[in-house]
């Protein structure tokens, strides 16, 4: 079966040809020669030193497309004054998931390393993506404190992989809601649940069989209260992913009190996004969300830590992962030796001694939300919100 998402891109790329050139072309942001670790950079005319600026990640199914598609997404974005940045990432072909991840994270980071090379406002950075990349961009704006995803071994840790404002344009959420969810005007839906399906081959298995893996991909499970604010569009007649796929992540933000603006488009499909217009309303969100008055790049910070007596808190790293859950979670800190969940009754559901990386098995309990809290030697260091689903 001919990928649709491989159609999908030869149709963009049909309509989005334009013919600026970057400023900087073919920025190495991973010293490995890949072309997959290359980027653009596009900064505006009468930019300021330090400037606003949106890395554009590339949709394709995560096995085609290249930061090529940049200009035209993102055309409105430059004339507003905002400097764009297009990424290149490696596809699923080549190497599984979170390979994806790990490069725009640190492609992230290399441009914080970077900024005044590029005139980069390191507190005034956003991230846009469609479809596989609005997928990568979501889950680059919940996951930020997760080792596992950050993929720390390709380039500098000097800055974070933060970012302040995220726009996902009808990128896949959580994969195994996605077959059933499309409207009745769909006559021949994609379908995701199957061994070839661009979501199978990301992970590597049948989604179906591989739940555990599902999980690590899913944006949902990593959003915990702290993430930058969201605008997501989606179109009600999608056939390639389902707008359900936008409302479960809108409402799971909202459910942890982040700020979405969120917009459906009435007949839309996959591709219908392209409209200037629109893409001028883009860059006023933009403007807006980037304008924090901050000029230094700012010091990695995690979610909701609890520091008591501990003389080198900078060291401290806490993540409880993933997030919804449904048969466990997993609790990693380097000072951990107690897990203690409360209802929201404030009832003890369980208090037990762990190490780093140990699983709590949560199958039997009731769906809610859950309070997480890690102890050192009796003493509270985090706490987390946990989703029971």
């Amino acid at each position: 079966m001919r990928n649709i998402f491989t159609v999908l891109l030869f149709m963009l790329l049909m309509r989005v040809a334009y013919s600026q050139e970057p400023t900087f072309a073919n920025v190495a942001y991973v010293n490995d020669n890949l072309e997959a670790h290359l980027l653009d950079v596009y900064i505006p005319e009468g930019a300021q030193e330090s400037n606003r600026t949106v890395m554009f990640i590339h949709g394709g199914g995560w096995s085609s497309g290249s930061k090529e598609l940049t200009p035209g997404y993102c055309k409105e974005l430059l004339d507003a004054g905002i400097t764009i940045v297009g990424v290149n990432y490696r596809h699923s072909q080549d190497t599984l998931f979170p390979a994806q991840i790990h490069d725009v994270k640190t492609a992230v980071r290399f441009l914080k390393t970077h900024a005044e090379d590029y005139h980069i406002d390191t507190c005034n950075l956003g991230v846009m993506g469609v479809s596989a990349g609005g997928h990568l961009a979501a889950l680059l704006g919940t996951s930020f404190n997760n080792d596992e995803l950050e993929g720390a071994h390709l380039g500098s840790n000097d800055a974070s992989s933060v970012v302040q404002a995220v726009v996902d344009f009808f990128g896949p959420t959580y994969f195994l809601e996605m077959d059933g969810f499309f409207p009745e005007s769909c006559n021949e839906p994609l379908v995701h649940d199957i061994h070839n399906s661009s979501e199978s081959k990301l992970l590597g298995c049948t989604i179906s069989e591989c739940p555990e893996r599902v999980d690590f991909a899913n944006p949902l499970a990593y959003i915990n209260g702290d993430e930058p604010p969201f605008a997501i569009y989606h179109g009600d007649a999608d056939c390639a992913v389902p707008m359900h796929q936008s409302e479960i992540l809108r409402d799971q933000l909202v459910k942890f009190g982040i700020k979405v603006e969120y917009t459906e488009h009435p007949g839309g499909g996959h591709d219908n996004f392209l409209d200037p217009e629109l893409k001028r309303g883009v860059a006023e969100y933009f403007k807006k969300a980037l304008n924090n008055d901050c000029n230094d790049y700012e010091t990695p910070t995690y979610p909701n830590p609890i520091f008591t007596g501990v003389e080198d808190e900078a060291s401290l790293h806490y993540s409880v992962f993933p997030n919804p859950a449904s048969s466990f979670f997993t609790v990693k800190g380097d000072f951990l030796d107690e897990v203690e969940v409360v209802d929201l009754m404030g009832k003890v559901v369980v208090r037990q001694a762990v190490k780093t990386g140990a699983q709590i098995n949560i199958a039997g309990w009731s769906e809610g939300l859950y309070m997480i809290f890690l102890y050192h030697k009796n003493e509270k260091r985090y706490s987390f919100r946990l989703m029971k689903k």
